[in-house]
């Protein structure tokens, strides 16, 4: 089972503590962020040229995912902060909302805030789309939390959550949040 057999899958991220797994993944390339084109170029060129040397195979594809069970149809149930007494776990149904706060991300749950040193990219991909979805390039809300609806200026609009808070939805999200949340 060679290289050829697997999806071609560029990665890129900011971390380099994920190279092995991706290369152990049959990954084509790693690039480092930040990176040029002159190097987006060549990891794309290895790909197109590995994709025209062969075909998926669907039992190559089935086999590396079952060697990652969490890699597919199965999300974070919860998130692990520290404290200064120790690491807590927080439920996500008792998460409302994930903010974006610097290379960190602030945590408002039932219980208060806590802050994990994650970017909310990273976070977002872990997390169940049907339960949370981001309303603004920095705010991931959860949808049971929702309690009300309005439209802004601009196209923007306003959700309030059952803890009394609200967030403002940005026009570029507002679709999708509202599509998401009918929907629930």
């Amino acid at each position: 089972m060679g290289a050829t057999a697997c999806p071609k899958v560029i990665f890129s991220t900011a971390h380099d503590r994920y190279a092995l797994e991706a290369f152990d993944a049959h990954a084509v390339d790693y690039l480092l962020k930040p990176y040029d084109a002159d190097r987006l170029r060549i990891a794309l060129d290895k790909a197109c040229a590995q994709l025209h040397a062969g075909s998926v195979d669907a039992r190559m594809l089935e086999a590396l995912l079952a060697r990652y069970p969490g890699s597919h149809g199965r999300y974070l149930e919860r998130l692990i902060v520290k404290r200064d007494d120790g690491w807590i776990p927080i439920p996500l149904d008792r998460v409302r909302r994930l903010s974006a706060d610097g290379k960190h991300v602030r945590v408002f749950a039932s219980d208060g805030e806590h802050v994990i040193r994650d970017s909310l990219a990273e976070l977002e991909a872990r997390l169940d789309p049907a339960r949370f979805v981001r309303v603004h390039r920095g705010e991931l809300v959860n949808l049971q939390a929702v309690v009300r609806f309005d439209s802004l200026f601009h196209g923007d609009a306003l959700v309030e959550l059952d803890d009394g808070t609200s967030v403002v939805v940005s026009r570029t999200h507002r679709d999708t949040f509202f599509a998401r949340w009918r929907g629930r």
